[in-house]
């Protein structure tokens, strides 16, 4: 495992795609177990904040560059996006 020191202690380091999914879930439950937190960036490329039981998605220049303009009945609320992905 390749860990790089990143800044004021924090660390990143690469896990092998085989075990991802297993080494995020159980990071997920020690966040939330011991109350801290940490972040990784998502299939998507987005920033995602793990702070306790909870995910944030930081939203990016780009992101908010573009939801400037937007109106109100152009963003869907959660249970919408759940049924157009069929989650």
């Amino acid at each position: 495992m390749k860990v790089i020191e990143i800044e004021d202690g924090n660390r990143m380091f690469e896990v092998d795609k085989s075990i991802y999914e297993d080494v995020l879930s159980f990071l997920k439950e020690l966040a939330k177990e011991k109350n801290a937190s940490f972040s990784y960036i998502d299939d998507l490329g987005d920033l995602i904040v793990v702070v306790g039981g909870k995910e944030y998605v930081v939203p990016s220049k780009k992101d908010i560059f573009g939801m400037v303009n937007l109106k109100d009945e152009e963003f869907l609320e959660e249970e919408q996006v759940k049924d157009l992905l069929n989650v």
